[in-house]
């Protein structure tokens, strides 16, 4: 922001947090008339609620929305254990296997097509063919094994990879 215009700083640091303020007051207010029309007690009453916290506001793009804390909260953390489990056999002998191994997972909440699905493993086959990587660890919580296996299609060994008989791929099940 050093080297922009005072009008560009005045609006970021001024004009842009007053617009949204003004757009979150509006829209907090309606949805308490809509509380109010219904019986239900304000969520956020400006004048009550939050008396006794402090409230940090960070404006400046790029950092986390900081949240308003209870008065008794304190951050902890992170916990990690002394000591984690042992990777079972298979996994244990495919990374003695493979050294440059390229460990993908999805998560637990994320859903996405078969297609898409299709795609990473063959970008996967393509980053073993060039050999840039060697081996593939790839956890798929949520995949639908069945619908992707209609995908006969395609020019790679899809079904062994699906089954775990890829011998540069593993899917911990």
């Amino acid at each position: 922001m050093e080297n922009e215009s005072f009008y560009i700083r005045f609006k970021y640091a001024i004009v842009i947090p007053l617009q949204f303020i003004w757009t979150m007051t509006t829209f907090i207010n309606n949805l308490n008339n809509v509380r109010a029309d219904l019986g239900v007690k304000p969520h956020w009453d400006t004048r009550g609620r939050m008396d006794n916290i402090l409230i940090l506001l960070n404006t400046f793009p790029g950092y986390e929305i900081p949240s308003a804390m209870l008065l008794l909260h304190q951050e902890v953390g992170p916990i990690l254990p002394d000591t984690f489990p042992n990777l079972n056999s298979e996994l244990d002998s495919f990374l003695n296997a493979y050294s440059r191994t390229l460990y993908f997972a999805f998560g637990t909440n994320i859903f996405t097509s078969p297609q898409k699905i299709v795609t990473i493993l063959k970008s996967f086959l393509e980053l073993i063919n060039q050999n840039i990587i060697d081996g593939v660890i790839w956890a798929a919580v949520k995949v639908d094994i069945t619908e992707l296996m209609s995908f006969s299609n395609v020019n790679f060994p899809l079904s062994e990879i699906l089954n775990n008989n890829y011998p540069h791929t593993e899917r911990p099940l």
